[in-house]
């Protein structure tokens, strides 16, 4: 990877079906992951409470529902097709870190990018669809050049989640349903980008 840019961008007019739902029936989540493909965007997130009000809209517009978590209230839930913003991210094959709702209840993605020129396009493109956005935050990890897409996601995501932290705020298991990767692998991934990162370190001392 050329040098990791993450963006963080907020929506003001996003054209996801989920997204307008919840927003003009001003129900607040929690999303923990959203897998994008050509096909349509799988949304992972945690609603309470408004279970049955989220299954109920599901099965009204035809969509794939599933209830992973009854206690806590986790479901799955599939668009269709992908909105206008993640069909975009997934066209520039862009990952995306983590995905939210503002307190106004606009999306807020925040977007891992191989470097600084894609990500003008990224915005170049959301213009030409007349995507009102705002990018609120950018952040370069240009020590992270000998890392894969995958292993600098699962480290940010790792470090934002409190799993370096002593006493640890996440563990793998944790980390596992967030990111949606099984233990085993997402371990595997962990060390070999740890690895590379100490063996860059250690490379640049004489």
């Amino acid at each position: 990877m050329p040098g990791a840019i993450e963006v963080c961008i907020k929506v003001y007019n996003s054209d996801c079906p989920l997204i307008r739902f919840l927003k003009s029936n001003r129900i607040k989540v929690e999303f923990y992951n959203v897998y994008v493909s050509s096909t349509g965007t799988r949304h992972f997130l945690e609603v309470g409470e408004s279970s049955k009000i989220i299954a109920r809209y599901a099965k009204v517009n035809g969509l794939a529902f599933k209830l992973v978590d009854k206690r806590r209230g986790l479901v799955w839930i599939e668009n269709s097709s992908p909105c206008t913003v993640c069909r975009t991210i997934d066209k520039l094959k862009f990952m995306i870190l983590s995905f939210k709702l503002s307190d106004d209840l606009n999306p807020v993605y925040a977007i891992l990018a191989p470097y600084k020129v894609r990500v003008n396009k990224l915005t170049a493109q959301l213009r030409e669809n007349n995507i009102d956005f705002e990018v609120i935050c950018m952040q370069s990890y240009s020590n992270m050049r000998n890392l894969t897409t995958k292993q600098v996601r699962v480290l940010l995501v790792a470090y934002k989640m409190g799993f370096f932290e002593v006493p640890k705020k996440a563990n793998l298991e944790d980390l596992s349903k967030f990111l949606g990767i099984k233990p085993s692998t997402l371990d595997e991934i962990l060390r070999r980008a740890i690895k590379k990162l100490i063996e860059s370190q250690l490379s640049s001392v004489k």
